[in-house]
């Protein structure tokens, strides 16, 4: 038979015990759902980058593309200029293959004022943004990263900034 001593003692680690286990839980639920989050995170970073790689590095994008030619008889070759941005290329706009069917903003601006554009997916690039239009891109709830890059434009390398901004 139990003395009245031992009870309380018994209660009070049956409690102990309790509280230590719903603790537990709750932290490992948390953790679990931290982990969930990150990977989303990380899922949108990876299609980040590779939709701005695409955008400065592929010539379907705005990276230059020169041709020179070959030795005699062996004709004329392609060469991209990865990081290097087309002017030309900025100017006709984002193409669906380089948006990736994302609604994406890009603004160039070169280091010394000279050159400046933006441009939206889906919207003429020889028409200026509306003010509501940079309203809502200012409403987005994505990151915005800068990249410098070098912009070729009549037969000159201008130090610039990309700004680009991608709707999740």
């Amino acid at each position: 038979m139990a003395t009245s001593v031992e009870q309380p003692q018994t209660l009070i680690y049956v409690l102990g015990v309790t509280v230590i286990f719903l603790a537990s839980a709750l932290i490992g639920i948390m953790y679990l759902a931290q982990i969930d989050i990150s990977q989303e995170y990380t899922l949108y970073n990876i299609q980040y980058s590779s939709t701005v790689s695409r955008m400065v590095n592929s010539p379907t994008c705005f990276a230059l593309e020169e041709s020179f030619e070959l030795p005699e008889g062996y004709g004329t070759e392609t060469q991209v200029q990865a990081g290097i941005i087309d002017w030309w290329k900025f100017n006709s706009g984002i193409t669906k293959v380089c948006s990736d069917g994302r609604i994406i903003y890009a603004y160039l601006s070169s280091l010394d004022g000279t050159l400046q554009k933006q441009l939206l997916t889906g919207r003429d690039p020889l028409t200026a943004l509306s003010d509501s239009d940079l309203e809502s891109i200012d409403n987005w709830n994505t990151k915005q990263e800068k990249y410098y890059v070098l912009v070729y434009k009549d037969s000159q390398l201008i130090p610039a900034i990309l700004e680009v901004r991608i709707k999740g």
